[in-house]
């Protein structure tokens, strides 16, 4: 194509001379309409004008063929496919085909197949030529084979339907096109096209059979030319931002572009730099505008909700889905009903099923008596599964497009619900509704799962495609920027990693015919020539200044300028930027606050006292967990006890261990009742252990089947089965070890009090021996236990549970304390008694740390003074972060709340800085 530039002066006397203007793409169009708009308000012409032809090719070939379809009766009548019908339609064509090879991801392999069907087109590759590298074996289905078989169907399909797409319609306007059908103009310019694929080529060569044709560019320009190296890509874009503001305050009728070939990955750090560095200049806050093209629901979070409110009328929810919809903020009454759906989302966890059915969840939500109770949220959805209902199981998207749009009436958007989110939001779902109802003919019937899935997609292909081309600052890709003309231009992120940008080939078109045909990116070199003409294509458009510029370190390392930007030179200016940009992450209503009560020195010095007293109306309940958080921290136990600050509860998939090991203790109370004493176990025959064992086991397995019915399904039962027998058969033969015993108590409750603090609990079992009473609580995990001698015991259950027996003055004495670990990775009994008989090493004379002269009773003493100091301290209102050692801190969810990581920072920088 020859090489001739064009300026602005004469690209305007073609336009009203009656020329036509084809560009690539629509942001190049824009801009010869900007420039010819401004043209005729600099030599003042009439206002009104009529429209010049200026048009995106692909845009003026469709209105070539509706003419020569109007003209000529021999073209077959076919519907043209937009691009997402066209996606649709591949998706399911290979999902019809896949029945005996199904795909993993369809969703990403439908975009390929499309992909490599479109370049076969444009790049006018026959199918035969596919067919060589096929597999040999009839029992492989390799990509090619696979590809060939999809584009045969989709071929038959669009046939039988009357379709086509965009490229094939191409195909045939090249058969029929002639100046006389197609009313073609005397003249046209192609203004930026730099390498057309084949088929566009071929479409030129007939147009130029058929008319004047001239190829032409913008008018080259000499820059002043600037190459920066700089620390890493937020600096870079700080230092772009700057940059830009800078240009703009000197000369408003700049026109800057800010290039990043990663843009969609930096958007949100572009986002906030900018509006920082601008934000201080009134005039120039709306100065900047990011092409990103990136979809809506990135920029609008609430439009993904949409879809999701859709689950509602599922039978069953995974419980993650159900949390997440009762927190959805564009739900029917989510501010009035917030406490009770956040009450509902707390019991979904702790209930920990993986599954609830949508009936049982608009049971819980009606249930008025109780703290979940959203009256407004159950009528709402009692209506939405009332009209879903009266639908037929398959249907068309436009019938199911009809109840969700009555679902959202009532769901998102009721009368008495306005305001400008609520009218953003309504605008995209109809677009989105709009482009359901093109999918009819395609898809036919479908399931409501399926209509869900589409209407998800149809949310997400929603792309942000505004282009406000009036904006002085345009941050956007280089493919965008290619063609357009700029004052001036930064080009960032040219490392050797970033540019040229890494391309991934298309699996379903055979590299040897790539390389064959040339397909973009399918040589090293080709990259390479393609990467440099961008940049010099991007220089010679700009009037002024380009700025090239490249990080020296990302995430993954040390980086060095791009071959491609060593083409430019050398010389490189290193700019390094002050690290004094951090600022505070408060809110702007919060940092305005701040500053006036500095004008006002309003700042008062108070002195924090670690201490929250107890309110007189304040109620307390709790049980071991009280002391056991005072023990731990008494933050932990001030936010837990006193401002009841509990964790969500993680959501599990499978039995949960709380579960377990509520399981595992009915168990060992049954085993017990039915065994009674040591002397029964002791005399047992090897058939009557066996029946007592599986006897329990099974009473065991019977709680958890009630309480998971889905999860308990009989081959599990089974082998949970087999290992509880395992389990117990060696546990019976370690209660053996112990001296002679009687169980005379299981799950005996009792109240522990001091200074009118009152904890309830519940001794897992009592028994009795020949030296009094033991105190036994079972243990399914392998966590470290009690030290019995600690000013802030971290396990004090058995020593409140002896305190609180002997407050009440039952089973007294109590001869020792012993956790029974059964565990089978640990089964054993740890603890200490006051006779060595009780069970092996756990004797208090057995144990070393402990002096020799100490005695049982005034280690009962040292417990109970341990145990009132820690209620004295919670009742105090003592509330310090101050935690008891590194492992307090290990599971405890508070730390956002505590803030302990910045205390235990603070106290490393002081070491560090008193040792300098």
């Amino acid at each position: 194509m020859p090489e001739q530039t064009i300026d602005s002066g004469e690209l305007v006397q073609l336009l009203e001379s009656g020329c036509v203007i084809l560009t690539p793409n629509h942001r190049t169009a824009v801009q010869v309409h900007e420039t010819y708009g401004q043209f005729r308000r600099v030599e003042q012409k009439p206002r009104i004008a009529p429209s010049p032809a200026i048009y995106p090719i692909d845009i003026w070939l469709k209105q070539r063929f509706l003419e020569l379809f109007e003209q000529d009766s021999t073209i077959e009548p076919l519907s043209i496919l937009d691009s997402y019908q066209e996606l649709s339609f591949w998706k399911k064509v290979i999902r019809d085909s896949a029945v005996k090879n199904p795909l993993l991801n369809l969703q990403n392999a439908a975009p390929r197949v499309m992909e490599a069907y479109r370049l076969s087109l444009q790049w006018q590759i026959p199918l035969d030529e596919f067919k060589p590298f096929q597999s040999s074996r009839q029992d492989q289905l390799d990509d090619c084979t696979a590809f060939l078989e999809w584009v045969k169907l989709y071929r038959q399909r669009c046939k039988l339907m009357g379709l086509t797409s965009f490229a094939e319609q191409l195909q045939q306007l090249l058969r029929k096109l002639t100046k006389t059908q197609s009313n073609l103009p005397d003249k046209i310019i192609a203004l930026g096209f730099a390498e057309p694929p084949p088929l566009y080529q071929s479409l030129f060569r007939q147009l130029q059979e058929q008319c004047q044709l001239e190829f032409r560019q913008w008018q080259q320009y000499k820059p002043t030319l600037r190459k920066f190296s700089i620390a890493n890509t937020t600096e870079e874009i700080r230092a772009s931002a700057q940059w830009s503001r800078q240009i703009l305050e000197d000369n408003p009728q700049a026109r800057i572009g800010i290039v990043c070939n990663e843009l969609q990955e930096h958007v949100p750090t572009l986002k906030r730099l900018f509006r920082d560095s601008y934000e201080t200049a009134e005039s120039l806050r709306q100065a900047w505008f990011i092409q990103s093209e990136s979809g809506i629901c990135q920029d609008i979070p609430a439009l993904k909700q949409l879809a999701y409110l859709l689950k509602f009328n599922l039978r069953e929810l995974s419980t993650l889905d159900a949390c997440c919809l009762l927190r959805c903020s564009i739900l029917l009454a989510s501010e009035e009903e917030s406490s009770g759906r956040a009450a509902m989302e707390f019991y979904l966890r702790n209930r920990a099923e993986s599954i609830v059915r949508s009936a049982d969840l608009r049971f819980f939500l009606g249930q008025n008596d109780m703290p979940w109770s959203s009256p407004l949220l159950h009528q709402a959805l009692l209506d939405c599964e009332k009209l879903n209902r009266q639908q037929q199981k398959y249907q068309k998207l436009t019938d199911w497009v009809e109840l969700f749009e009555q679902q959202f009436e009532r769901l998102v958007w009721p009368i008495n619900t306005s305001g400008p989110n609520i009218e953003l939001l309504r605008t995209y779902c109809s677009e989105a509704f709009r482009q359901l109802k093109l999918l009819d003919f395609i898809l036919g019937t479908v399931s409501i799962t399926e209509a869900l899935s589409q209407f998800e997609e149809a949310l997400l292909n929603l792309s942000n495609r505004e282009y406000r081309q009036e904006s002085p600052v345009q941050i956007l890709y280089a493919k965008d920027a290619d063609g357009l003309q700029f004052t001036h231009v930064w080009f960032m992120g040219l490392s050797d990693t970033q540019w040229p940008p890494i391309q991934h080939s298309n699996p379903f078109i055979p590299f040897p015919l790539k390389r064959k045909y040339f397909l973009p990116n399918s040589f090293p070199q080709l990259s390479y020539q393609n990467a440099l003409n961008s940049l010099q294509g991007i220089r010679d458009n700009t009037r002024k200044e380009v700025v090239f510029s490249f990080p020296r370190s990302s995430e993954f390392g040390d980086q060095s300028p791009s071959a491609v930007f060593l083409e430019f030179g050398q010389d490189i200016d290193i700019i390094t930027i002050a690290n004094n940009h951090s600022r505070p992450l408060l809110q702007k209503q919060s940092i305005q606050i701040y500053r006036e009560a500095q004008k006002q020195s309003a700042l008062e010095s108070y002195t924090e006292l670690n201490a929250l007293t107890l309110h007189p109306e304040e109620t307390l309940h709790g049980g071991v967990t009280l002391i056991q958080d005072q023990a731990e921290c008494p933050f932990r136990a001030f936010a837990l006890h006193r401002l009841k600050s509990k964790e969500l509860p993680a959501i599990t998939y499978g039995i949960p261990a709380k579960d377990l090991g509520s399981m595992l203790h009915r168990v060992l109370e049954k085993l017990w009742q039915r065994l009674q004493n040591s002397t029964n176990l002791q005399h047992l025959t090897a058939d009557q252990q066996n029946s007592i064992i599986n006897e329990s086991v099974s009473t065991g397995l019977s709680y958890l089947s009630k309480k998971h019915p889905r999860l308990m399904r009989p081959r599990y039962v089974e082998l949970e089965h087999k290992r509880l027998y395992k389990l117990m058969d060696r546990w019976l033969a370690i209660e053996k070890q112990r001296a002679p015993f009687s169980v005379i108590s299981h799950e005996f409750g009792v109240n522990w009090q001091h200074a009118g603090l009152t904890l309830k609990f519940r001794i897992d079992r009592i028994d009795q021996s020949e030296h009094g009473y033991v105190l036994v609580d079972y243990k399914s995990g392998t966590n470290n236990l009690v030290t019995w001698i600690d000013e802030r015991p971290s396990a004090p259950q058995l020593l409140l549970y002896n305190d609180a027996l002997f407050q009440e003055g039952k089973y007294q004495p109590v001869n020792a304390l012993l956790f029974a670990q059964v565990n089978i990775g640990s089964l054993e009994y740890r603890g200490i008694s006051s006779t060595a008989d009780t069970y092996p090493k756990t004797s208090l004379r057995e144990q070393k740390k402990y002096s020799p002269d100490i005695t049982w009773r005034e280690l009962q003493d040292t417990w109970k003074e341990s145990l009132q100091n820690m209620a004295n301290e919670f009742l105090a209102g003592y509330c310090a972060v101050q935690p008891k050692d590194r492992t307090s801190c290990q599971y405890c969810h508070l730390d956002a709340f505590c803030r302990i990581q910045e205390k235990l920072e603070g106290e490393t920088e002081k070491y560090e800085l008193s040792h300098d």
